[in-house]
């Protein structure tokens, strides 16, 4: 039985499908704000592989911040991967998508975790670490 898995995963201050693949900009290890709370527009990359072509999968993602509190969420979406070709390797089909998280409230200064389930069971999450910067004059 094949077990999905993430293959890829990015922060991003913009990910826009483009003709031919996907256009992602200014990558983000974290995110430095003027002010907190404050509300901020980013994106989430994620690849997965190993979901075969011959079932439906439930996929779901959860945006939370340092206390656990779900902020954004998505899903559960059924998704299915076809019209793969027969010689490709049923652990590497899958696909990359994003998200465009708008004015997302970020409270407080922290590690805000992104976790993403496929068929209800968590695969990983992904910290991103959210911190004032200092003024100047302070």
């Amino acid at each position: 039985m094949l077990k999905p898995q993430i293959s890829t995963f990015m922060y991003a201050l913009e990910a826009r499908q483009v003709k031919n693949g996907m256009m992602i900009r200014n990558p983000l290890n974290f995110i430095a704000l003027p002010f907190i709370p404050s509300n901020f527009t980013f994106a989430i990359i994620f690849g997965l592989v190993g979901l075969g072509s011959d079932q439906s999968h439930k996929l779901e993602m959860f945006f939370k911040s340092p206390d656990g509190k779900v902020i954004h969420s998505w899903g559960p979406v059924s998704v299915k991967v076809g019209g793969v070709p027969e010689d490709v390797p049923p652990e590497t089909i899958g696909f990359v998508s994003h998200f465009q998280l708008q004015n997302t409230p970020l409270e407080t200064q922290g590690v805000y975790k992104t976790e993403i389930h496929v068929n209800g069971e968590k695969l990983n999450d992904f910290p991103i670490w959210v911190f004032q910067r200092k003024r100047q004059g302070d």
